[in-house]
């Protein structure tokens, strides 16, 4: 963690690593990050959730407190 960097901003860049790194599309909307979870079928994809990465971040940051 940098020093100017809070432990949220640490939390919510990891959470965007993960989940892109794991193919999830990173959408904004509002000011927040989601991670859109698909399920790939033969014949077409199923957006099954948008997880806001934000409200993710807070809460873990929170529960670190």
């Amino acid at each position: 963690m940098s020093q100017d960097q809070t432990r949220f901003d640490t939390i919510l860049n990891a959470l965007v690593e993960e989940f892109s790194g794991d193919g999830c599309e990173i959408l904004t909307a509002e000011g927040e990050l989601y991670a859109r979870i698909v399920v790939e079928e033969p014949d077409r994809s199923t957006v099954m959730m948008d997880l806001n990465l934000n409200t993710l971040a807070r809460q873990i940051d929170r529960r670190m407190k």
